[in-house]
């Protein structure tokens, strides 16, 4: 196999066999159709032979059980362990293995978990996930459920309610333990403290410049990014919420990331785009796109070890790279036109998260689905408390 096949595009060929192999490993979307032609027709040992070129060269490898089956798996976190852990829609979280194994076989249930749409991991290891809306809940406004490193209900029977909560859509949590939640019902925010307790008030953040928050992400000076799907901005809110100044986003936020640069990135999900702007608020972009080829209604957002950001997409059935902050042309598609593991079987890739390895975790909200994308990333320290450092 000539080197100049295993050539990245701009970069250098390698001179032997090892370069090669990590070029093909660290490019997957390169070259592939040459790459493949590479093969022989029949024989060992590359048997038997696909009869045709796959999209790309990464590894997916699709998890079930644990509880995720039938029940549309939405949020994903990865602990400091590298255990990956897994809100659901319909009242389950599950817990799996380094290397995808269900650690609860029928999930973890009770807390007043339903209806769930997010997940974050705090700086001791519990797992907090938002419950939107579950009846007889906090009058049936839904409350946040918090769970240790162990699986068992620390929040008691229904899950915390106070501070506002109001179907709670998102969560993050900084690295002081600080638990960011947006307030769906009532366009409001609620801070929590490590053990629950509100510490914005017993309503919550309250400013007419929040509409429908859907996302929030946190900076390296524990400001809060808020994502409003009602009126296609993100607020910066202060740490103790005297301070709120919004910014125009694209179409549809629903998604947001801060980068190790300061750099605010959002999901537009009805904008088919990803934005980027400034610590300031100062718009970089108002829409990174590629036509829809593959950035269609992103949803779920990650930024890399290396500042690169990972999306996961509602509706191309794949997931995008672009370029980061710090590189010579931000915001670049760097994945393949169809995206990255366009051959995984996405129905609605959801939300994503990046693990000490590298590897991309996805899951899947229609098809039930945890998907691993094997060291397709620059890693990252975990949990992500703030902007991603890495390990």
């Amino acid at each position: 196999m000539p080197f100049s096949a295993t050539t990245p595009n701009g970069g250098t060929a390698p001179t032997n066999t090892l370069d090669a192999v990590l070029s093909i490993v660290r490019n997957p979307g390169s070259n592939v159709a040459t790459l493949f032609a590479q093969l022989p027709a029949s024989g060992t040992p590359f048997s038997p032979v696909p009869s045709k070129a796959p999209a790309d060269l990464t590894l997916d490898i699709s998890y079930h059980g644990g509880g995720i089956d039938a029940k549309n798996p939405s949020g994903v976190g990865v602990d400091a362990a590298g255990n990956v852990w897994v809100a659901t829609y319909f009242s389950v979280a599950a817990e799996f293995s380094t290397t995808g194994a269900p650690l609860f076989a029928n999930g973890i249930t009770g807390g007043g978990l339903l209806n769930s749409d997010a997940l974050a991991v705090d700086p001791q290891g519990d797992i907090w996930i938002p419950d939107g809306g579950s009846p007889g809940v906090n009058k049936g406004f839904g409350s946040v459920t918090e769970l240790s490193s162990a699986g068992q209900v620390l929040s008691g029977a229904t899950g915390y309610s106070a501070g506002g909560i109001s179907y709670p859509t998102a969560i993050a949590i900084d690295a002081n333990g600080t638990v960011w939640i947006p307030d769906y019902g009532n366009s409001r925010v609620t801070l929590l403290s490590s053990i629950g307790q509100p510490l914005s008030g017993v309503n919550g953040i309250q400013s007419l410049q929040f509409s429908f928050p859907l996302a929030v992400a946190i900076d390296t000076n524990h400001n809060g990014w808020v994502a409003n799907y009602g009126n296609n901005t993100v607020s910066k809110v202060s740490a103790d919420g005297s301070q709120i100044t919004s910014f125009a986003s694209g179409t549809g936020p629903d998604g947001i990331a801060v980068d190790q640069g300061g750099y605010v990135w959002v999901a537009n999900q009805t904008g088919n785009s990803i934005s980027e702007l400034a610590n300031d608020g100062s718009v970089v972009s108002i829409g990174y796109s590629d036509n829809k080829a593959s950035i269609l209604a992103p949803q779920g957002i990650a930024i890399d070890g290396s500042g690169d950001v990972w999306v996961a997409n509602l509706h191309s059935h794949a997931i995008t790279e672009l370029a980061g902050s710090a590189a010579s042309s931000p915001g670049a598609i760097l994945s393949p036109a169809a995206g990255y593991a366009s051959d995984a079987g996405f129905t609605e890739a959801y939300a994503i998260a990046i693990d000490a390895s590298g590897n991309v975790w996805v899951t899947d909200f229609s098809n039930d689905t945890l998907t691993e994308i094997v060291g397709l990333a620059t890693p990252v320290k975990t949990p992500v408390l703030g902007p991603p450092e890495t390990p």
